[in-house]
């Protein structure tokens, strides 16, 4: 049967924007679902620590005198208010230290939109603790919080993260909380101490808090549904990771039929930069924050690469909450100066549009020091922005070939809004021509002729 090959022949006048893709600080991960049974008392819907996979990214301080003498540790003790592992901080101010004494834990939480938050503490030698919150603008609120006269454990409950009636100072300082949470800090002083005594202890466990859980963003890059969706499989710089990538079919997906599956084994001990991920070519398109479903029983902790225009490519390191379930991760940042980064301008900047996404993992983010870890990945969707090229051209058939049967369709990418086109026959005759204007994510109808694809020149 004699095929027909579909020819193009595009002549473009352009004008405001116009584009055709289908609609379909920084990282978090959101559990599925958390049910009343899972959580104590009133324990939030995220789990920011649980100390059960080391100390979570919490950074110790000593407060601005050197004489303060005090350490933070995960110990595992049966003691624990959940699980096996709480978090310890201890503090000796016998040295009797001028100026602003304390200790200090604290943790970056990179634009989470927290509400309230709560933890629990287990002391025989305090009476209060303090709760320093900061919010986007960099303004700080610190809350002083009385605890029971009890050496069991306590909850001890957050219920706004910031007001006038706070103490505050730095960012905005106007006693407003602007969200998002920038980080959040547990601390105490010698004032804090019972009856005048100059050291004390305390265990701290089960940090949750309040937060909007985000829905799939309105862009769908990846479901899998389509093969393999064109992810490429890697596994780093050394042979010795057996590993592999999938999209299978599967009753555990979380939407649809199909999720990506990446298996990995480190158990041989590879050396150099070992690990396993896949990686997407977007090609060219404005992703201002990104989002994906993951389902894991062996990881603490997922690697989000992202690739700019330049080159450029930014690491996060994600922690996962301790679930057996899906749960999302939000990417709120492509590139910045705090996140690692390398090649292409490497100036920590991102530079739109977005080139490639990575999702990977190393033994370091395996729990518990296993060497063995299977993930599932499902339903990749992003928020695009406003950014087009002049001008780009993508095919939907290899070639622009089709068969007679077939509608010769093409995709454009411009910031132009009015189209100017015109197809030509293998004798450069022009069969068809029109002007249309587009709506972003509007798809352009290529019009089928005979001959082989060539490009011509035209201005109106």
């Amino acid at each position: 049967m004699l095929k027909k090959l579909g020819v193009i022949l595009l002549v473009i006048c352009l004008s405001g924007v116009w584009d055709v893709i289908d609609n379909g600080n920084t990282g978090h991960a959101f559990a599925a679902e958390e049910t009343d049974s899972a959580r104590t008392a009133a324990d939030f819907n995220y789990v920011i620590s649980d100390f059960e996979q080391g100390t979570d990214d919490w950074v110790f301080s000593l407060g601005d005198t050197p004489a303060v003498q005090g350490s933070f540790s995960v110990i595992e003790s049966v003691y624990s208010a959940q699980g096996n592992y709480s978090g310890q901080l201890s503090a000796d101010f016998r040295q009797r230290p001028t100026g602003s004494p304390y200790v200090l834990i604290k943790k970056d939480m990179a634009g989470l939109d927290m509400t309230q938050m709560a933890f629990w503490i287990k002391t025989s030698d305090l009476k209060s603790i303090r709760i320093r919150t900061t919010d986007s603008t960099g303004q700080t609120f610190q809350q002083r919080m009385t605890l029971q006269d009890t050496s069991d454990w306590q909850q001890v409950v957050v219920n706004e993260m910031g007001s006038s009636s706070v103490e505050h100072w730095n960012g905005a300082n106007d006693g407003v909380w602007h969200k998002p949470t920038n980080n959040i800090a547990i601390l105490f002083d010698r004032f804090d101490i019972k009856n005048g005594a100059l050291t004390a202890v305390a265990l701290v466990d089960r940090i949750t808090a309040e937060v909007s859980l985000p829905a799939d963003l309105p862009n769908v890059i990846s479901d899998f549904e389509q093969e393999n969706d064109e992810w490429i499989f890697s596994f780093g710089d050394t042979p010795a990771v057996r590993s592999s990538y999938q999209a299978i079919q599967s009753a555990e997906s979380y939407q649809g039929s199909y999720a990506g599956r990446i298996l990995a084994d480190f158990s041989q001990s590879p050396t150099g930069s070992p690990y396993a991920s896949i990686k997407k070519e977007v090609d060219e398109l404005d992703i201002e924050r990104m989002a994906f479903w993951i389902k894991t029983s062996d990881l603490k902790s997922v690697r989000i690469r992202t690739t700019d225009s330049t080159g450029q490519t930014f690491q996060q390191r994600i922690t996962l909450q301790n679930t057996s379930n899906w749960q999302q991760v939000v990417i709120n940042e492509m590139g910045s100066p705090s996140f690692e980064h390398w090649n292409g301008a490497n100036d920590g900047e991102w530079h739109k549009p977005a080139a490639a996404i990575t999702i990977l993992f190393d033994r370091f983010d395996v729990k518990n020091s296993a060497l063995t870890a299977t993930v599932l990945i499902d339903q990749l969707t992003a928020q695009i922005g406003d950014w087009l090229p002049e001008l780009k051209i993508q095919q939907t058939t290899l070639g622009n070939i089709f068969l007679d049967s077939e509608p010769s369709t093409f995709i454009v990418k411009s910031s132009s809004a009015t189209i100017n086109w015109a197809a030509y026959d293998i004798l450069r005759r022009a069969s068809r021509s029109g002007k249309r204007e587009y709506e972003r994510w509007e798809r352009f109808p290529g019009r089928r002729c005979l001959g082989t694809r060539f490009i011509k020149s035209w201005r109106r």
